[in-house]
């Protein structure tokens, strides 16, 4: 949990919390490859409180309380997951600004979550 808020407190700061707005960081929209060069072997810690971890496999596991085993992979310049039962896949555009990434739903839904 440290580790997380440490890593919030760094976004804030990074991304203009306290910093002249025309000297803020924007995050950069990632492309099908950078986001799999990202994600593989990387964990993210979501503001939920939850921990996903990305292996190179394909294999994801997110941690929310009970384990959860699905698949991840990338399609176009998107990030898509599949969490078996089910057979849809769901994907998202990628913003990332280190040690920061914004996963954006076709609804424009936003989930943030930080790599350790």
């Amino acid at each position: 949990m440290f580790r997380f808020a440490t890593a919030f407190a760094m976004a804030s700061a990074l991304c203009g919390g306290g910093h002249d707005q025309a000297h803020a960081h924007v995050a950069e929209e990632l492309s099908g490859q950078r986001i799999a060069e990202e994600l593989a072997g990387s964990t993210i810690y979501y503001e939920t409180g939850a921990v996903q971890s990305f292996y190179g496999s394909g294999k994801t596991l997110y941690e929310a309380g009970q384990p959860e085993w699905g698949n991840w992979t990338t399609e176009g310049d998107r990030y898509c997951s599949q969490w078996p039962p089910r057979a849809e896949w769901a994907c998202y555009r990628v913003r990332m600004h280190d040690p920061m990434f914004e996963f954006i739903g076709e609804a424009g839904d936003i989930t943030i979550g930080f790599r350790n």
